[in-house]
Order: structure tokens, then sequence, then C-alpha cells
């Protein structure tokens, strides 16, 4: 993934969901990305509206590839991860970078970012740990989809 061809200002959707059994709610979404330390770091800033609690951001900081291939990455967003950022690790695949963190020791949380120069897509997913939780069974499913353009 070539972090200095995505800079610039995005505008689309964000689709998110609490549950798996419900249907997404779909609003507008934005997204500025910049670069940093030599074109090495992808800084993106996000704006969503949670379809109850209103207007939403976040920020996401991603590394470029380690000597092993790594990626690290801090997410912090005022709906669903504050006030500390979580640290995600995964790899870079082609025009795709997957990272995937956990929380509340065993539930889990994963990240897509793609993109080229005329779309991104962003998708969050919650992992439900082994065994399952509170009628949810175990597994993953995609609890945020933000999908862009250029502006």
């Amino acid at each position: 993934m070539d972090y200095a061809s995505l800079v610039g200002d995005w505008s689309g959707t964000c689709g998110f969901r609490l549950l798996p059994s419900e249907g997404f709610a779909e609003a507008p979404a934005t997204a500025r990305l910049e670069t940093a330390a030599a074109d090495h770091t992808l800084l993106i800033r996000y704006t969503w509206r949670h379809p109850e609690d209103g207007p939403a951001d976040g920020v996401l900081l991603a590394g470029s590839p380690d000597d092993s291939g790594e990626v690290v990455v801090a997410w912090t967003d005022s709906w669903g991860q504050s006030p500390n950022p979580m640290i995600l690790r995964g790899e870079q695949d082609g025009g795709t970078l997957s990272v995937h963190g956990s929380y509340h020791d065993e539930w889990g949380w994963e990240i897509d970012i793609a993109g080229d120069q005329s779309s991104l897509t962003i998708t969050m997913r919650n992992v439900v740990p082994a065994g399952g939780s509170d009628g949810l069974a175990a597994g993953r499913y995609e609890s945020q989809i933000a999908r862009f353009t250029r502006r």
C-alpha cells in the first residue's frame, strides 16, 4: 500500500451496527489522510455518525511494515475506543492493511484499510470470544464499514 497515494480529503458513508443481528445504519462520513515521517506513517482522521449518539470521530495512525512485515496501528474513536488508543498489529497485502487487537481480555477487534487513488474502504470487525457471550455466537462480524471516494 502506497501511503502517499492516499493523501487527501475523502467523503462517503459509514454503516454501523452494534450487533450482528442488526442492519447497518448508514450515515455520511469523511476522512482526511496525511503522511508523516518521510511517508512511512499514515494518519487517518475520520468522522461518522452513530445512529443514536450522534457525531463521532476517530484517528488511525499506521506505521510501515518492519523487517518481518508487521505493521503496528494505533486507533482511537470518540464512540468506540477512548480515552486511550488501542494498539493493533498485522500486515499489508497489496492494497490492504489488516490489523487486529483485543479488549476486555478475550474480545478482539479487526480493522482493514483498503485503498487506491480513487476509493478507500475502512472495515471494522468485532470478534466475539470462544464460547460466545451474552447470546452472541463466537466469531467475527462486521461492525462498521466506511466507503469513501475523493472529494
